[in-house]
């Protein structure tokens, strides 16, 4: 029982998404950088041209088959004014189980609404910037208010200078700091921290901060960012319980009632990512690279990889290990291997680990697994259908959880 009521708390967060997917970055033939497919060099959020074209003709029904071959034709860019202007749009609704006030229930949820939007008034300038309007819908419901991730904004944007193609670039605004890699589900517990009742949020979905960061993406093989962030929104998302020692009939005990936040809310974080992209023999495409978040007395290690060849395999994994001095330790792991039945239909299956320790109390440790088996199936053009089926298994307590999910995915 006590398991299930875990378990449920967890789920309750169950397919909030980001909007970004490493393995396609080997399946297919663009190259393994994020910023070939997104404005984003660490991927999610804008596509850019290839992005767009990369999936729009890769389906399991086609458009002249029921009559809409004409509809999508009329969708056949996202770019206009010369390409001056840029749009997109992810639109996530998701049925699953949900916690909610009172009980427990299967529903259907909007959980993303977002409308993308860059304009390049010259060649080295550009403002981006994307609003999801289901957060604004949700929080107008009393039931799917806690359905939003501490810390996660509905909105974001940004200015890139480009000032020659030789030199960094330098991006300032409102936006997510590059940690790590971005995935369309983050429920991996590579982004959450188990606790003793609930969870609680490592990096939410649609973190921002106000900063500035540097990128260097110029040669093909090699990138690195660099910037400098608020922790307004991190301090939000970064609750933990607070230690207080307590002396009872001569025993030391300790009471974790009482909350604090991971960071100090008007400190700042610096954060380091680099990738490497390099050519590969025997037909293979890969990648490798690390990012590192740094706040006073608090840090996010990150490492991720992945191999694969086009049109076939791809194997991705990523580690991830935050610190909080005299609190909390925490890993988390992930791989995830997908398989290319048809250009359309990509099967998937992903093993997760998280551990917990406490830094004072060495018998507080959490250890979970989460298994994960899906696909994605690229029905029509610009829509992606995800069903999916999820074991949740904390060690420490008999038994395991389990559900079906399903969600319809719009893009463009």
């Amino acid at each position: 029982m006590k398991k299930m009521i875990f378990t449920v708390l967890l789920l309750t967060f169950l397919a909030i998404t980001a909007n970004a997917r490493p393995q396609y970055s080997i399946l297919q033939t663009y190259g393994t950088k994020c910023n070939t497919c997104h404005e984003n060099n660490q991927g999610g959020g804008l596509r850019s041209a290839p992005g767009f074209l990369s999936r729009k003709d890769l389906t399991v029904i086609k458009p002249e088959w029921i009559g809409l071959k004409g509809f999508f034709d009329n969708l056949s860019t996202s770019s206009f004014a010369n390409d001056m202007i840029l749009t997109g749009m992810d639109t996530r609704i998701q049925e699953a189980q949900w916690k909610v006030p009172g009980k427990t229930t299967r529903e259907w949820m909007l959980m993303q609404a977002t409308p993308y939007l860059a304009i390049k008034p010259a060649e080295f300038i550009e403002f981006e910037g994307q609003y999801n309007v289901a957060m604004e819908i949700n929080d107008r419901i009393e039931s799917k208010k806690s359905m939003v991730y501490p810390g996660q904004q509905a909105y974001s944007y940004s200015m890139y200078l480009r000032p020659a193609s030789y030199l960094p670039q330098l991006r300032v605004g409102y936006f997510q700091p590059t940690i790590g890699q971005k995935w369309d589900d983050h429920t991996m517990l590579i982004r959450q921290v188990p606790a003793t009742k609930g969870r609680v949020t490592l990096i939410p979905d649609d973190y921002a901060e106000f900063g500035a960061q540097l990128d260097y993406e110029n040669y093909d093989w090699f990138g690195v960012s660099a910037g400098v962030f608020q922790a307004t929104n991190l301090a939000l998302s970064g609750q933990l319980s607070k230690r207080v020692a307590v002396v009872k009939d001569g025993r030391l005990s300790y009471d974790y009632s009482e909350k604090m936040t991971i960071v100090d809310s008007n400190s700042y974080s610096t954060v380091l990512r680099a990738t490497l992209n390099p050519t590969l023999p025997y037909g293979l495409t890969g990648y490798a690279g690390g990012s590192f978040l740094l706040n006073r007395d608090y840090y996010i290690a990150n490492g991720f990889l992945g191999i694969g060849m086009n049109d076939s395999w791809s194997l991705c994994a990523e580690w991830i290990q935050s610190y909080k001095e005299h609190n909390r330790l925490t890993n988390g792991f992930l791989v995830d291997l997908t398989y290319q039945v048809t250009e359309s239909v990509l099967p998937f299956v992903r093993l997760e680990k998280s551990y917990v320790r406490d830094i004072a109390d060495q018998n507080n440790i959490i250890k979970v697994n989460q298994y994960v088996l899906g696909a994605h199936i690229n029905i029509l053009p610009y829509i992606d259908l995800l069903p999916e089926y999820r074991i949740y298994d904390t060690e420490s307590v008999d038994g395991y959880a389990s559900q079906f999910a399903f969600q319809i995915h719009v893009f463009y």
